[in-house]
Formats: C-alpha cells, sequence, structure tokens
C-alpha cells in the first residue's frame, strides 16, 4: 500500500467516525449501552485514521532525526573548561578550614605499597 492510499484510507476512518459520531448525537438509540458501544467504535476507528494519516510524517521525522550529525567535539571551550576546573580545585581543596580539611593532592604513588591514606 503505497502513502496516497494509506492518506486516502486515514481520512475515509476519520470521516466514518465523525459522521458515526453525528448519528449517535443526532439519533439517540433508546439503549444507552449501544450508544456508548458505537460511539467507543467511531472514537477508535477515528484514532485508527488519525494513526494511519499520520504515520508518513512521523516516518519522516524520525528519518531526519537520524539524518541529524552528531558532534562528538568537546562540550566546553578552553575558557569555560578553565573556569571548571578552577571551582572543581576549589571546592576540594577546602584551604584555610583547619586540620580536618582534605587538601587535594597532585602527585600520585607509583608503588605497590600505597594505601589510601597516602592519597588524602
Amino acid at each position: 500500500m503505497d502513502n496516497k492510499q494509506k492518506k486516502i484510507l486515514g481520512i475515509s476512518l476519520i470521516v466514518s467516525a465523525i459522521t458515526m459520531l453525528f448519528t449517535l448525537i443526532i439519533a439517540p438509540a433508546r439503549n444507552k449501552k449501544t450508544s456508548r458501544f458505537l460511539g467507543f467504535l467511531a472514537a477508535l476507528e477515528g484514532l485508527a485514521g488519525l494513526f494511519v494519516t499520520l504515520e508518513e510524517p512521523r516516518r519522516l521525522l524520525r528519518q531526519r532525526r537520524a539524518e541529524l550529525v552528531v558532534d562528538d567535539g568537546e562540550l566546553f571551550d578552553e575558557d569555560e573548561a578553565d573556569d571548571a576546573v578552577s571551582v572543581i580545585h576549589a571546592e576540594l581543596s577546602h584551604s584555610g578550614e583547619g586540620e580536618g580539611a582534605p587538601a587535594l593532592h597532585f602527585d600520585v604513588p607509583c608503588d605497590e605499597e600505597a594505601s589510601e591514606e597516602d592519597f588524602i
């Protein structure tokens, strides 16, 4: 089934659903249960028509999203990265807050005897 036939089918389903709902409003049945059921079927028919009609634009939107080029570059430029690093160092170093505050160490021991205390 090509796109033109899908659009025609979807539009005819929507028109049919509107016609059925209009008929149920104009000429209500004595049995309310039957009217509700037919109204529900009309709503389902309208939703199905909308789904069939709008399938092609949704497919085109998904295709356009897939075609977008993803830039694997940096999230920050050089100035923003320097600012972020300075804020991180300021938060982690806590210089001047007493002996209990952790200090940032830049030298990392590279031997097998290193323990957690060497990093704090």
